[in-house]
């Protein structure tokens, strides 16, 4: 008996939520052929108040609708807009006696069409709050005040009540917390003043891995803070994303060609760019992928060609790393092999949000309204989506921090880090640096001898060069060695003494097995004397005597 009484609704033209669904007023999309099912749909263009119908309908219940729509209104609609339709779609008014009806059924409609409407406008509002609420700060049309005194008026009989205590509640604690200075000062702890600025860090000051860990940290905590308003409108009062970018472009990147390019020496070049590129591998064992391509895109991929007796000279593992990583970051490839990458990585991660962000730009720059052939538009809603999908994917990666224990000596260090500083902008740096290339190494010569900067012990000891250089060559791709290889090395064993070293580095022939480490000692042996001196001080081990036979 109840599933036959018809469900009243209020008169449409009293009600503006309940016009009849026409290709004037919503554009729907079935994924499949049966449109019977109202449950499965996608809504390709509507009306402003055919989308708030169906984000507080009385029946369907789309939780990504709710989100993608409080991600991009603001493209479509002001907050007063939006505050005002969902007031309206609150009062929802007595059906109109056209026909008779029965009590039962106005006790019908009050409870599965009123209560559960207004509930949903609550969840919408209380969502709005906990996530936008600098939407309606910020406003100028006095947005929260109109709300906390819509709010006041709901009465306090029902169920009603308690949601609306806790909105009350929700928006005193937010906005304390955003007037909080102590949250805008930690949003500006990159922009200081330059006095406070260093313009060099030596890479060989601290320790490789815990270096590393910190830089993966610090981009961490700038991703995570990131929010999708930032993301879809650029705004110039939140510094997360500033912060996030100017680290990995004006430091990480900056601080890696400076460094290689002002160390004069060709061996401590060499060793420069190799710790550089470890302190890459370190990130990309941490997923901090955003890290990676700073570091490698910034001063370590164009040593092909402006120093290329630098990049010869560097080992396997380190180039074979580098050719990985321009391989995943392929225009050519469309991003393919870093979007699967990040997919089967594990949280916690830092992507690279920078594709994401020329996708969001291209969709929001057009397309945003349907014109019909009656001349009437409709919002593009089946776009706004898209955009919001893309920013729910860069969220998901926010949720999880690193278990990594913060070392804040090291992080002020990078935080106070500009290699710009001294210069008048980019260009002018820009052209300091090309000026390095040429000086250090002229184009078709060799490259030139100057004195050693830094004290020799600090990057040419065994013990650290063994330490620095120590790849997993399971981090990458590599090459499993075969018995004949095997063979072949152990023949060369014998002659390594009649082979530079530096040779035996490079050979094709000794690359690490999967389960394995590979130690590149290049470096080590620069000159005879250092080479004979590493032998005297740490001899070879006699060799182990036969096993006895049993008895």
């Amino acid at each position: 008996e109840d599933a036959q009484q018809v469900l009243l609704t209020p008169d449409p033209s009293r009600y503006q939520f309940c016009a009849p669904n026409s290709p004037t007023n919503i554009l729907i999309d079935y994924p499949t052929n049966d449109k019977s099912s109202s449950s499965s749909f996608i809504i390709r263009g509507a009306t402003i108040e055919k989308l708030i119908e169906h984000l507080t309908h009385h029946q369907l219940l789309h939780p990504r609708f709710v989100k993608s729509f409080l991600m991009t209104y603001k493209s479509y609609c002001t907050p007063l807009q939006l505050l005002n339709l969902l007031i309206d779609r609150y009062n929802i008014p007595e059906p109109t006696p056209a026909y008779p009806y029965t009590e039962y059924q106005l006790k019908k409609f009050r409870k599965e069409y009123v209560q559960p409407v207004k509930l949903r406008v609550l969840n919408v509002i209380r969502q709005w709050v906990d996530k936008y609420l600098s939407d309606l700060i910020e406003s100028n049309d006095h947005v929260l005040d109109q709300l906390q005194t819509f709010l006041q008026s709901i009465p306090d009989t029902g169920g009603l009540y308690q949601f609306k205590t806790s909105i009350l509640k929700l928006i005193d604690k937010q906005t304390m917390e955003y007037q909080d200075p102590s949250k805008k000062n930690q949003q500006r702890d990159l922009i200081s003043d330059e006095r406070d600025q260093m313009e060099d860090l030596d890479v060989f000051l601290y320790d490789m891995k815990e270096l590393s860990d910190q830089i993966t940290l610090i981009c961490s905590t700038y991703f995570r803070a990131i929010t999708s308003q930032e993301l879809l409108y650029r705004l110039p009062n939140l510094y997360n994303l500033q912060n996030y970018m100017k680290f990995l472009d004006k430091v990480l990147g900056f601080w890696c060609k400076r460094s290689i390019l002002e160390t004069s020496n060709f061996e401590e070049r060499i060793a420069v760019a190799e710790r550089f590129i470890q302190i890459a591998i370190r990130a990309y064992e941490k997923k901090n992928f955003a890290g990676v391509f700073a570091i490698i895109f910034g001063g370590i991929i164009d040593l092909e060609k402006s120093l290329p007796h630098t990049w010869d000279r560097l080992s396997k593992q380190s180039r074979t790393f580098v050719t990985l990583v321009d391989d995943m970051l392929g225009e050519d490839s469309h991003f393919k092999l870093y979007f699967e990458k990040l997919r089967r990585s594990p949280l916690p991660v830092v992507p690279f949000i920078a594709n994401n962000q020329t996708r969001i730009a291209q969709m929001k720059e057009k397309h945003n309204v349907i014109v019909l052939p009656t001349g009437e538009t409709l919002i593009n809603f089946r776009k706004f989506q898209q955009i919001g999908e893309h920013l729910c994917e860069i969220q998901q990666y926010q949720n999880m921090p690193y278990d990594i224990a913060p070392n804040y000596d090291i992080q002020r260090e990078l935080k106070r880090l500009n290699p710009m500083k001294g210069f008048q902008d980019e260009n002018t740096f820009q052209n300091y640096l090309v000026t390095r290339k040429e000086y250090i190494e002229p184009a078709d010569s060799s490259p030139r001898v100057f004195a050693i900067r830094r004290p020799t012990h600090t990057w040419r000891s065994q013990s650290r060069v063994s330490r620095l250089f120590m790849i997993p060559s399971t981090s990458f791709n590599s090459h499993s060695r075969t018995t004949s290889q095997s063979d072949e090395h152990h023949q060369q064993k014998s002659n390594t003494d009649l082979i530079p070293r530096r040779q035996i580095s490079s050979d094709s022939n000794l690359l690490p097995s999967s389960n394995s480490f590979a130690f590149d000692n290049s470096l080590c042996g620069s000159n005879d004397d250092f080479h004979s001196a590493i032998n005297t001080q740490e001899p070879k081990p006699p060799s182990i005597p036969p096993r006895a036979p049993r008895t």
